[in-house]
């Protein structure tokens, strides 16, 4: 428990987004043993939810590709407004 706390707090350091998984999925992508596996994440965000998508041979690779795709939704959305007045400034 205190690990994972430790990896929540280290997480919400470097991509400055506290965000809470609300869902995680793992489905087989393809037969044998070299099998594929799709990861398939929800993450909230500020009141929004996020969804990311990983596919690896490995499911912690697939887990983080997921999650990584997630908060990178996540981070644009959260640019999106401060570029929005960035813009009707330069154009005013």
């Amino acid at each position: 428990a205190h690990e994972a706390r430790a990896l929540d707090e280290d997480r919400d350091a470097l991509v400055r987004l506290r965000a809470t998984l609300i869902s995680y999925r793992i489905d087989a992508v393809t037969p044998g043993e070299d099998a594929q596996g799709a990861v398939s994440i929800v993450i909230q965000v500020g009141g929004q939810e996020y969804q990311g998508r990983g596919v690896a041979t490995d499911i912690v690779e697939a887990s983080i590709r997921a999650y990584v795709v997630a908060l990178n939704r996540a981070t644009i959305a959260s640019q999106a407004p401060a570029r929005q007045r960035a813009t009707a400034a330069a154009g005013a």
